[in-house]
């Protein structure tokens, strides 16, 4: 599974990106049909953001907007994604600097 998040980059608040999540076979084709993830973003103090959530799959694929809050604190966070059906995980990296 990979969870992208569209850029290596830095982010700075209020930036505005989208997190695309690819369910793959062992092959690295996304699998066909419906399934769901669960996907936690968290900031650099652990904290869970409002973007977390369970999200439907469609044929391996989902987008899901993201804005990093205006108000966010500098640090490593993460973006963390459970494929509901098979267990596998994702997990990527995000670094926000200050505004």
């Amino acid at each position: 599974m990979v969870a992208d998040i569209g850029t290596t980059e830095p982010l700075r608040p209020g930036t505005a990106l989208t997190l695309t999540v690819t369910v793959q076979d062992d092959r690295g084709a996304p699998i066909a049909g419906s399934s769901a993830v669960r996907v936690s973003v968290r900031n650099a103090e652990g904290v869970a953001q409002d973007v977390s959530g369970c999200y439907p799959v469609s044929d391996g694929v989902v987008r899901i907007p993201f804005g990093v809050p205006m108000d966010a604190a500098p640090g490593r966070w993460e973006v963390e994604v459970k494929d509901l059906a098979s267990g596998l995980e994702a997990l990527a990296p995000v670094t926000v600097t200050a505004g």
